[in-house]
């Protein structure tokens, strides 16, 4: 999964470079998560499928669904924390990744 999310971290880092440099376009940041989470979950469903779809790795595949039926859900309720979608150095608040990341770690884990 990192190895998916990092490609496609990288991917989408190029194409709004591109976006802003090229095209003039504004680039916000919660246009850049946005597009980060569409792109990584469509990527790691399209490997998803493919694992299922193969008898040797059918298992595997089929975890990576029911992870990513968790992953993609959007949480029910507010982290106890304050988020913020960037971290800055200084800042005593939890980037919004990791509080995503530890509410779905629950359900992957059990």
């Amino acid at each position: 999964m990192w190895r998916i999310l990092c490609s496609v971290c990288v991917t989408c880092l190029w194409i709004q470079w591109n976006q802003a440099t090229c095209e003039q376009e504004e680039v916000t940041i919660a246009g850049s998560i946005q597009e980060f989470w569409d792109s990584g979950i469509r990527q790691l469903r399209a490997v998803a499928k493919r694992e299922f779809r193969r008898s040797e790795t059918k298992i595997h595949g089929a975890r990576l669904l029911l992870s990513l039926r968790h992953l993609d859900r959007t949480p029910r309720e507010p982290s106890p924390q304050m988020t913020s979608p960037v971290q800055p150095p200084d800042s005593q608040e939890e980037p919004a990744l990791l509080t995503r990341l530890r509410i779905y770690q629950k359900p992957c884990t059990h």
